[in-house]
């Protein structure tokens, strides 16, 4: 699995694509005006936990990249 992962930190866009779907679960789906505190509450807690495991999964994703992003040099005047 490793290899699959390398090859998705390697593709910036790819990776992006990935978090952004992956990210996109979290989002409100239902109508939380009916919900009581307690409920709201749970939901809210799991959605930040969520989005808190996507986050380091894609900061250990990171880790594993292999094509390293090269500063561009600054520009020399004439």
């Amino acid at each position: 699995m490793n290899k699959v992962l390398k090859i998705v930190a390697d593709n910036a866009n790819l990776t992006e694509a990935l978090k952004e779907l992956f990210l996109k679960q979290f989002e409100e789906k239902h109508d939380t005006t009916k919900l009581n505190n307690e409920s709201l509450g749970q939901i809210t807690r799991s959605r930040l936990d969520g989005i808190a495991g996507v986050n380091n999964a894609f900061k250990e994703i990171e880790i594993l990249k292999t094509v390293k992003e090269k500063p561009e040099p600054p520009m020399q005047g004439r």
